[in-house]
């Protein structure tokens, strides 16, 4: 069973529907075709979204897709739009005051990192983070209620071809600028890649309401 073949994952989907169908014409099981609908744009919105959302050329697209899924399908269980609406709004309330205003960030500057391995944790703070390591390996970034820019255009890539990535935001802004001359995986997916070179920042992201912008 390939799983990673697109065509193998779509014939296996095929297959389950068509099943479905036969069950339902024959009464076996009742079904809901609205709330079935409603489900599977919810998840075609969060998929497609999700893809549009890593370039900056479609990522308002991204984020509204993202979002209108996720309403959708909190709509599917059961809740209501009332109390949908309020989430949303409570929501979009605590990331202005919290990211985007920066009323309770520290703003700790410019720093300079020559280190190869990177680890930054940051929590309420503005801070822009200037690598200039000359064999740069690893990075971990946490970032809670923060603004980050971590500049990697000046680091240098010798004893390895790839750098793992692993990055964590909660509420936060992060913008990462990364080397023009090496290849960018996000989430396993490309997302640039660079004819003839062989350098690569694979990075690992998982946000929840953050802005992550890769240049």
């Amino acid at each position: 069973m390939n799983l990673n073949n697109k065509y193998f994952v779509r014939g296996l989907l095929f297959i389950l529907i068509g099943f479905i169908f036969i069950l339902w014409s024959f009464d076996i099981i009742r079904i809901n075709i609205f709330g079935i609908f409603n489900f599977a744009l919810a998840v075609a919105l969060i998929f497609y979204g999700e893809k549009y959302i890593r370039f900056i050329d479609t990522r308002p697209i991204g984020r509204a897709m993202i979002l209108l899924g996720i309403v959708l399908m909190i709509y599917n269980f059961g809740v209501s739009i009332k109390f949908i609406l309020a989430i949303v709004f409570l929501g979009l309330g605590i990331y202005f005051i919290f990211v985007k205003s920066k009323t309770f960030m520290i703003k700790k500057g410019v720093f300079k990192d020559s280190r190869s391995d990177v680890y930054v944790k940051e929590m309420f703070s503005v801070i822009c983070i200037n690598n200039v390591s000359t064999n740069l390996s690893s990075v971990k970034v946490r970032s809670y209620f923060s603004d980050i820019t971590l500049d990697f255009l000046n680091s240098i890539l010798e004893s390895v071809n790839s750098v793992d990535f692993e990055l964590t935001a909660f509420l936060s802004n992060v913008k990462i600028n990364i080397n023009s001359s090496w290849n960018v995986v996000l989430n396993g997916e490309y997302i640039r890649r660079i004819e003839g070179s062989y350098k690569v920042v694979n990075i690992r992201c998982s946000n929840l309401f953050s802005l992550v912008d890769i240049m």
